[in-house]
């Protein structure tokens, strides 16, 4: 452990339980604590922050783990550590010898010539929203080995990207956290690693927990359905609602989703304002139909960064462009027979009036 670790240790238990299970280790070096930063009910994972002193001596022991549900009788379930360590494997797999570990290595070793750091989540997270942390490290003189960093624990209901790389004089990394709709509401923390190559071998450090709040949206949706026509232009009209405790600044609102060949531009919430208009430029290859997949992503300044929101259920209509009216053909009134007769008749005696004048 140098400073400051973190591990992985899956239970199963079957049934799922109905409550979160405890996790007590015992036998660590000395210099050594440890904690939980999740809970698990029956599956999947639960992290465990392993951290040493700057004194503890270096060396190595077996810990005692023990997960287990507080209660008594069947609610009181729990269960110790044990992982096959496959010594020799045959053929399709076939263990042919193994060996039951119980017992939880723990070795402390070195510092490593390198640190890293989370920072507080600038801003709170709202549900259906984002927010950008940093993960920073520190390297010691004379330390230029690339080192990837990422976030290994992270709230209910939040999720981010991959890991990142970090060479040469990159010093941090921004990672986005976004929250389902459903992400658990509350202050919480969330923890990041760091990991390179030392004379050969990887290590991993992990970061102390760095502070995050998720909170309930901060705005409040009401959008009508848009219809405009390819090579037009139109509008799209949406109100936008403060909840109770939101920001009372501008805010900056986005239409995001659009269909292919249709623009829009970014607008501002002032204010006590509601209600905004968004201007729509549709191309002639824009995709005609009904459109489900609009949003609004807004922004809006607190605390010491802005909280971002997205806003879901805008439906938008493209239909083809209307064909221009054909021209009227001009209206030729038809003769009738005594009028044929009558320029007929008019047509002969001009003739019988040229004749007798030459004669």
């Amino acid at each position: 452990l140098p400073i400051c670790s973190f591990l992985f240790l899956t239970s199963r238990f079957v049934p799922p339980l109905s409550a979160p299970l405890a996790l007590e280790l015992e036998g660590l070096p000395a210099g050594v604590t440890a904690r939980a930063t999740s809970e698990s009910t029956g599956g999947g994972s639960m992290i465990v922050l392993f951290e040493a002193a700057d004194d503890a001596p270096l060396g190595v022991s077996g810990a005692t783990a023990l997960a287990h549900q507080p209660g008594k009788g069947d609610e009181g379930a729990g269960g110790g550590l044990r992982e096959v360590l496959t010594l020799v494997e045959g053929p399709n797999n076939t263990v042919i010898e193994g060996h039951l570990q119980t017992r939880l290595p723990v070795a402390v070793i070195e510092s490593v010539p390198f640190d890293v750091i989370a920072e507080p989540a600038p801003a709170p997270l709202v549900r259906g929203g984002e927010q950008l942390v940093r993960v920073r490290i520190e390297r010691d003189a004379g330390f230029t080995a690339p080192v990837t960093v990422g976030v290994a624990v992270l709230p209910g209901g939040v999720r981010t990207e991959g890991s990142k790389r970090l060479e040469g004089d990159t010093l941090e990394a921004t990672f986005r956290l976004e929250a389902a709709g459903d992400a658990a509401v509350g202050e919480s923390s969330w923890i990041a690693f760091a990991e390179s190559a030392i004379e050969g071998a990887g290590v991993r450090i992990a970061t102390a927990p760095a502070s995050v709040v998720v909170a309930e949206p901060v705005l409040a949706l009401e959008a009508k359905r848009g219809i405009v026509e390819r090579e037009s232009e139109g509008t799209l009209a949406v109100s936008l609602t403060r909840r109770d405790g939101a920001p009372e600044g501008d805010v900056e609102v986005r239409l995001v989703g659009l269909p292919h060949d249709v623009a829009s531009e970014v607008m501002t919430l002032e204010g006590g304002a509601e209600d905004l208009v968004f201007p729509l430029r549709v191309g002639p290859k824009a995709p005609t139909g009904n459109h489900r997949g609009l949003a609004l992503k807004a922004r809006v300044a607190a605390g010491e960064g802005e909280i971002v929101q997205t806003l879901g259920g805008i439906e938008l209509r493209v239909q083809r462009k209307a064909a221009p009216p054909k021209a009227a053909k001009p209206v030729v009134a038809s003769a009738s027979r005594l009028e044929k007769l009558r320029a007929e008749h008019a047509g002969l005696r001009g003739i019988t009036r040229q004749k007798r004048t030459v004669l």
